[in-house]
């Protein structure tokens, strides 16, 4: 009876003792890349992604298509865990798409989603559409609506 009770208790104590099984049962969200880019007032082209756990020792290599030509290497970034990149030479005319691949021990990984800067958007803001629930009353009877308020 003794050592049962032992067995049990090690079963039970087992999960707060070890980190490695504390750390397997984290939930986390599945994001992508979340690739983002601003035109500056100098014409350059402004990039912003996030970085993931396992980037831990990647560059970036980023790549730009300029209306309908083929996708070009534009750089890479300098720092293993910069998440930014400021494109120089970036057209000032038509629409340029862009993504970010990961590399990884030399190798390179899967591409971001596209992010696409269209022809004359030179402002300084991304415009998030918001889908506003409709406004109704409360038990009570007071009347409420949705307002965004300061997204900034």
């Amino acid at each position: 009876m003794k050592y049962r009770l032992y067995a049990a208790f090690a079963l039970l104590a087992l999960p707060l003792l070890s980190p490695t099984l504390q750390a397997s049962s984290r939930v986390v969200e599945k994001l992508d890349r979340g690739l983002v880019g601003l035109r500056q007032p100098d014409g350059k082209v402004w990039l912003s992604w996030r970085l993931f756990t396992q980037d831990a020792a990647s560059s970036f290599n980023i790549y730009r298509q300029h209306g309908s030509a083929p996708l070009a290497y534009v750089g890479q970034t300098g720092s293993q865990s910069a998440t930014w990149f400021v494109d120089n030479g970036a057209p000032s005319d038509g629409s340029l798409r862009y993504v970010v691949r990961p590399v990884l021990a030399g190798k390179e990984l899967d591409s971001s989603n596209v992010f696409s800067l269209e022809t004359g958007s030179d402002q300084a803001f991304l415009r998030i559409p918001l889908q506003a629930p409709s406004g109704g009353q409360e038990p009570g009877g007071k009347s409420y609506t949705y307002d965004a308020n300061d997204g900034s």
